[in-house]
């Protein structure tokens, strides 16, 4: 029961970042300021690399961390960090992993 709380308050903590990241400076911001291993908001942080990393869903993502990671994308694309072609690919992507969520 604890640590299920503990992964909700960490999420609780994670979602705004994760909302606020507008740019590809804000991604890699983010993302330095990952947590330890064995920290409740650890995972989070972890998906969010493998994401930055790999431009690819990551096995556990929650549909609203990959829909945040399509709205990321986004901002990608708008500011001139990810070509319009990619975008167009990894788009249909995350809504197909989305929705099987």
């Amino acid at each position: 029961m604890e640590q299920q709380e503990a992964y909700e308050r960490a999420w609780r903590d994670f979602l705004p970042k994760l909302q606020a990241v507008k740019s590809l400076d804000d991604a890699l911001q983010l993302h330095g300021q990952a947590p330890p291993v064995g920290s409740p908001s650890r995972p989070f942080y972890s998906n969010f690399g493998f994401f930055l990393h790999y431009s690819s869903p990551p096995h556990g993502a929650s549909s609203t961390e990959l829909l945040q990671y399509l709205r990321i994308l986004r901002c990608l694309r708008d500011e001139g960090s990810l070509k319009e072609e990619a975008f167009g690919e990894l788009e249909r992507l995350f809504k197909a992993a989305s929705e099987y969520q």
